[in-house]
């Protein structure tokens, strides 16, 4: 079998089907989870419904700190210099920190979050 199919390939192939889904099911949560359509209107799009102001359609936007980490997981993987390790931890982390500030803010605002303490 190793002959047909190369297991690097099923490897790459298997991993980018993975990949993919599970930024696929991050973003449909997080659609779902949006608050922000509650304060602001949104202005209708070619693609869907997304803000005026934004120069990228509402999919491509949602993926981009998903496109940051796969950067960053590649240029780590298949490198051997140390600049591109560096810059695949900067890629890393700033796909995780966009996703981090992007679950902030749309986690609704009336529910503070359980590990805020009030003094």
């Amino acid at each position: 079998m190793n002959i047909i199919f190369p297991t690097d390939l099923l490897q790459a192939i298997s991993g980018g089907i993975l990949y993919s889904s599970g930024s696929a099911i991050w973003i449909m949560r997080s659609q779902s989870r949006r608050a922000d359509s509650l304060r602001t209107p949104l202005k209708p799009h070619r693609y869907l419904p997304w803000h005026e102001a934004s120069l990228l359609p509402e999919p491509l936007y949602e993926a981009i700190p998903f496109i940051y980490i796969l950067i960053g997981i590649l240029l780590q993987s298949h490198t051997e210099a140390t600049m591109t390790h560096c810059a695949g931890y900067a890629a890393i982390t700033l796909g995780l920190g966009l996703l981090i500030i992007r679950h902030r803010n749309r986690t609704p605002r009336e529910h503070p979050h359980p590990l805020h303490l009030k003094m």
